[in-house]
């Protein structure tokens, strides 16, 4: 069993900042992840300029900010592994599919994925890419007819970046979108289709979607021809393996931590997405810095403490 002083889980924001910390502090750090560094800025938001993290005026993309916080996790002294865990214990060993390790204290950022909507379809028409979770290859939209589901402003970016290459129609719940006041303002005046007061019941064809079933609170349900449907209403926290070591968890599922990250069981903490404060990259840094810290005082138990 490989032996390490503070083991990450979650290459993501949260995680590669932790990585930072804790490699610049002295710890011997490891960073896993069953996918490449960066978690959702490099999965799904790659070509998506990020405007609202400090340092960076004109935006950067989401792809050279996640390869910007590798470079410097692993310049601090974390080594990041590409390594899928199926099992944690309070004692602090993981086990993944291709090791087993054992560590002083645990830093779980393993945040959260795109949320799915579980109608009659969806697994169908996800399983050979029609129905997608997000926009990372544009291009397989053009000149399709596009249906997009969601309210915030993922949801309303996609529909403008699209609107150019494909029809498309954007639905949403509720009577408003909860996005902000500018992307709104951007979608009334594009050509995007815009159907309030709606949700998607159903995704109906063979071996490509040929429409729709969609339930409007005032006209009732209808259907829609439409060729690929972009699904953007939310996400679930990635929690479910740290239910038998008796992590608390909100309501929603995410971890429970005080104001040094900790969870309930000692040497453990949480840090980004996972915990469900206010899903931003630049939260999920200032999280991740904390929990490093609040492991470095756990493990060294310095003078200051």
């Amino acid at each position: 069993m490989l032996e390490w002083e503070l083991i990450i889980v979650g290459a993501g924001p949260a995680g590669l900042t932790a990585g930072v910390y804790a490699g610049n502090r002295g710890l011997k750090t490891l960073i896993l992840d069953s996918a490449e560094p960066g978690g959702l800025l490099a999965a799904m938001y790659s070509n998506k300029t990020i405007k609202n993290i400090p340092g960076f005026p004109d935006g950067i993309s989401a792809g050279d900010f996640a390869g910007l916080l590798k470079e410097q996790a692993e310049k601090a002294g974390a080594e990041i592994r590409k390594e899928r865990v199926i099992d944690i214990s309070v004692e602090k060993k993981i086990k993944t599919e291709e090791s087993e390790y054992i560590s002083k204290a645990i830093i779980l950022a393993v945040g959260a994925s795109p949320k799915r909507l579980g109608i009659p379809g969806e697994d169908k028409f996800a399983r050979i890419g029609l129905v997608v979770y997000n926009l990372s290859s544009p291009d397989e939209f053009s000149g399709k007819r596009t249906l997009i589901v969601g309210g915030g402003n993922t949801a309303i970016e996609a529909a403008l970046a699209l609107e150019k290459i494909a029809k498309v129609t954007l639905i949403h719940r509720r009577d408003e979108f909860r996005a902000s006041e500018e992307l709104v303002d951007k979608l009334k005046g594009s050509g995007v289709e815009v159907i309030y007061n709606t949700e998607l019941k159903e995704i109906k064809g063979d071996k490509k979607i040929n429409s729709v079933v969609l339930f409007n609170k005032l006209t009732k349900s209808f259907e829609k021809e439409i060729d690929a449907v972009l699904l953007t209403v939310g996400l679930v926290p990635n929690t479910e393996i740290f239910k038998k070591i008796g992590i608390k968890l909100t309501e929603e599922k995410y971890i429970m931590t005080d104001q040094a990250q900790r969870t309930n069981v000692e040497g453990i903490f949480a840090a980004g997405d996972v915990t469900g404060i206010f899903n931003q990259v630049c939260v999920a840094c200032g999280q991740g810095a904390v929990a490093a810290n609040s492991a470095y005082k756990y493990i060294k138990k310095p003078y200051w403490v």
